[in-house]
């Protein structure tokens, strides 16, 4: 009798064993979150950081020219056909334009003084807003021929050349000549 109180002993305290360490809770850790209101639910934070790089392009796509073809030309003046310019800027901007040199080159080998390139001015406007055109003399000092406070995802702008009627006098001394110039354009941010 004493064996099977033991055994019986034994198989109790085996079984309670069991469903002790079965019943057991193994803690969970908690984080630094916002506590739940009882919903079971809640929320946590983090920060996400967006690096922007400085980036600036242009893109002129073909050059220009004026005729000073007839006596309308010199009285009214004479523009040049338009030409397209591409922005990209990942900021405000401004851009500015640079001749080559204070006068226009020739053809001619004997050509005299040749005229001034500020007689020439630079109409820069949005692809489509011909209303709203900035007007700048061509310059070797590099004059700001547009400004934005904003970047540019490849806009696209129209750039035309234009010799006022008042500046086509200075052309009168260059019958039969070429002239030519060099414009360098240039971004940069504000």
């Amino acid at each position: 009798m004493k064996t099977i109180l033991r055994l019986s002993a034994l198989a109790l305290t085996a079984f309670f064993s069991m469903n002790v360490s079965a019943q057991s809770v193994t803690p969970v850790r908690r984080t630094t979150t916002s506590p739940t209101d009882g919903s079971g639910s809640g929320s946590g934070s983090t920060t996400l950081t967006v690096k922007v790089a400085e980036l600036y392009s242009i893109v002129i796509d073909q050059n220009a020219s004026i005729s000073l073809n007839d006596q309308d030309d010199f009285l009214n003046g004479a523009k040049s056909n338009v030409t397209n310019m591409t922005v990209f800027a990942s900021k405000g901007y401004k851009i500015t334009a640079t001749a080559s040199a204070d006068h226009f080159t020739s053809n001619a080998t004997e050509a005299g003084n040749t005229p001034l390139v500020n007689n020439v001015d630079i109409l820069v406007s949005r692809k489509g807003e011909s209303s709203d055109v900035n007007s700048t003399p061509l310059t070797t000092g590099g004059g700001v021929v547009f400004n934005s406070l904003s970047g540019e995802k490849n806009s696209a702008f129209d750039v035309q050349y234009h010799i006022p009627a008042a500046n086509t006098g200075a052309f009168l001394t260059s019958g039969g000549q070429t002239l030519e110039t060099v414009i360098t354009y240039t971004i940069t941010g504000n």
